[in-house]
């Protein structure tokens, strides 16, 4: 396959979707979370500074918080931006982005963090992952071709 077929592929693929499962008054409901496009990931990050902006506390009682200082950004921050924008409620009609608010307000931590740790592995480790497994693919592939041409 060339670049631009490549391109083209890419463009049509339907994007990963995750599923958390949720408890509200006592009833399951299931939360769907697609991975955002790269241009608007970046955007919500650019928006998100670090909690803190270094390893050493800017004011007393102030503590970095660490994985925000590893990504370079408010990961809390751009979570609760990101779920109205890439979130549906399976069997239910869309809601507003207040309503999202209001829902992961409703959550216990326990359901609130898999809803954070969904997004986050759909924008940033899966993308990651991929990358790694076509780069290890490749080698594979390229190691595989080399010892066949050596063998002849």
């Amino acid at each position: 396959m060339s670049f631009l077929d490549d391109l083209n592929a890419a463009t049509q693929t339907e994007r990963p979707t995750a599923d958390v499962t949720v408890l509200l008054n006592g009833n399951p409901y299931t939360l769907r979370f697609t991975q955002m496009t790269g241009i608007d990931w970046g955007m919500l990050v650019d928006k998100h500074p670090p909690r803190v902006s270094g390893l050493a506390a800017e004011k007393p009682g102030d503590n970095p918080v660490y994985i925000d200082l590893k990504y370079g950004y408010n990961i809390r921050a751009v979570i609760l931006e990101a779920a109205p924008l890439s979130g549906a409620i399976v069997g239910e009609d869309p809601i507003s982005t207040a309503k999202w608010e209001q829902l992961l307000k409703a959550l216990d931590g326990a359901a609130f963090q898999r809803v954070c740790d969904t997004i986050f592995d759909l924008n940033e480790i899966a993308p990651e992952k991929a990358v790694d497994a076509a780069r290890k693919g490749q080698k594979r592939r390229q190691a595989s071709s080399s010892s066949h041409s050596n063998s002849e």
